[in-house]
């Protein structure tokens, strides 16, 4: 078994109506290269943030943790490409300009599903990149103070993607 650490940026999008950029750390455990099935498991800490702009001035964040399982491990050992199984937890934030804007917290939680395709540089190094989809299990629906009209709502299924770097620890 192998420890590895990294960090990984990228973006999700269509969870709102614009990409929530951000990323995080993560550690992973795998099982040795060069075997079937060869799984892995990571814990994430995720961070995503949209900054209100002059057309929406309201900020949106999520921050949680994810603990994913990548059951396989497909190609060899320099090229791989793992399909992973996710959930996270954590919490979303919302705070609007002005005082007709909203501000407000709750709790977040989703299932992820993606591809991860590795690239190692070496036995310690290796590069990452990953696309997927996200499915947030809690939904809000943001309206500004004294107006009906909607100011953001969340979608049902988001696309998520990035790229990182990994370490092997000794």
């Amino acid at each position: 078994m192998t420890w590895r650490a990294g960090v990984d940026i990228g973006a999700a999008a269509l969870i709102v109506s614009e990409p929530l950029p951000g990323g995080g750390p993560f550690i992973e455990l795998e099982s040795e290269r060069g075997w079937l099935p060869s799984p892995s498991a990571r814990l994430s800490l995720l961070g995503w943030k949209r900054i209100g702009t002059a057309g929406d001035d309201i900020d949106l964040a999520i921050t949680a943790a994810r603990l994913e399982g990548c059951p396989v491990e497909l190609f060899g050992a320099a090229i791989t490409l793992r399909p992973c199984l996710g959930v996270e937890g954590g919490a979303v934030f919302a705070e609007g300009g002005g005082d007709s804007g909203p501000d407000d917290h709750g709790g977040w939680a989703a299932l992820a599903g993606h591809l991860r395709l590795g690239w190692a540089l070496g036995r310690a190094v290796d590069l990452e990149a990953q696309l997927g989809a996200v499915a947030p299990l809690t939904r809000y629906t943001l309206v500004r103070r004294g107006a009906a009209a909607l100011a953001e709502r969340g979608e049902p299924l988001g696309l998520a993607g990035g790229i990182g770097a990994g370490l092997a620890l000794p």
